[in-house]
């Protein structure tokens, strides 16, 4: 089962979060939002209920949602514009495990492959690798108090960081070999 929590960070609240059952679809809640910080939540985005989400991110003010679906017949990135109501597919070739939004800039997002690192300047339209890796991107975080700051990291604790809103990285850190085998 998945289960993601997210909030719109220019709103603190209004709150999303996504949860999928593997083993029998019919029972995923799907997308539920709440915007009186979490005291009630009503489902939406029907149509992207039975997929299986891996992960998701929302603009800062919650219009725009991104998702990626890592479902055996469904491999896709979605992309909404309007708060979930329609949504639009982006086929990706192999597994999508992580992605992130600008908090600045809705059409720019990261998110991770089998093989590395993309950004898209464009809202899904077009995507360009920025990062080649021999490990699955496990997480990335646009920083909080500088949004050009972007921090990824790998399955294997590659910590990687981009000044530059992503659009290049640098490796800082392998915590495995640095930091969990130092003792």
């Amino acid at each position: 089962e998945y289960v993601y929590f997210r909030e719109a960070s220019s709103n603190p609240s209004l709150l999303f979060t996504f949860a999928f059952n593997r083993e029998d679809p019919d029972l995923s809640p799907g997308f539920l939002k709440s915007s009186d910080g979490g005291n009630s939540w009503g489902q939406f985005a029907p149509s992207m209920q039975n997929k299986a989400i891996t992960y998701f991110d929302v603009s800062a003010d919650g219009s725009s949602i991104y998702a990626i679906s890592d479902g055996e017949l469904d491999r896709a990135l979605y992309r909404s514009n309007d708060a979930g109501n329609t949504w639009e597919q982006f086929p990706i070739f192999s597994s999508g495990y992580t992605l992130t939004v600008s908090p600045q800039d809705v059409n720019r997002v990261l998110f991770g492959q089998i093989d590395g690192l993309y950004l898209s300047t464009d809202g899904l339209g077009t995507s360009n690798r920025v990062l080649s890796s021999d490990e699955r991107m496990s997480d990335l975080v646009f920083a909080s108090s500088n949004p050009s700051i972007v921090y990824a990291i790998t399955q294997g604790y590659v910590l990687y960081k981009s000044t530059d809103e992503g659009d290049s990285f640098t490796q800082i850190k392998n915590l495995r070999d640095d930091v969990l085998n130092s003792n």
